[in-house]
């Protein structure tokens, strides 16, 4: 174990994330890894476990470091170990709002689309038509 893992470690304790089931899979990694996901789920007790990895993953505090059997399954599967980098909040991992084009007509909307080309092309074909945006709210 590095010693800026140890230092990153200290901060999770301190910062209360460790009470959620992503802060769970971080300390079992801490603590037993490297690991793979059905390894994981088996010590934390928590069928679905595996699923939380590639949140870490994603939010930089885990990382796949290779390829083993698993004790669990007896297949090869990606192993798991924890990075020296703790995100401030788990926030971090919140999806993108996206976007939806829209054509109105007469002051009512019409037809949404996700691509933007598409409802341009949709707005041309109307005279009288206008685009606009519209951002789903998280």
């Amino acid at each position: 174990m590095r010693h800026t893992s140890i230092i990153a470690f200290r901060k999770f304790q301190a910062s209360g994330m460790a009470k959620t089931r992503r802060g769970e899979a971080y300390v079992m990694l801490y603590h037993r890894g490297p690991l793979t996901g059905s390894e994981l789920a088996y010590y934390c007790r928590v069928p679905g476990m595996w699923k939380r990895l590639s949140e870490l993953k994603t939010m930089g505090i885990a990382i796949e470091v290779g390829t083993r059997v698993c004790t669990r399954t007896r297949a090869v599967v990606y192993e798991w170990d924890v990075t020296a980098h703790v995100p401030p909040s788990w926030d971090y991992v919140r999806p993108k709002a996206r976007v939806f084009y829209g054509v109105k007509k007469n002051g009512k909307a019409g037809t949404f689309f996700v691509d933007r080309v598409k409802a341009e092309a949709k707005h041309a074909l109307q005279p009288g038509s206008e685009l606009f945006e519209l951002k789903e709210v998280l």
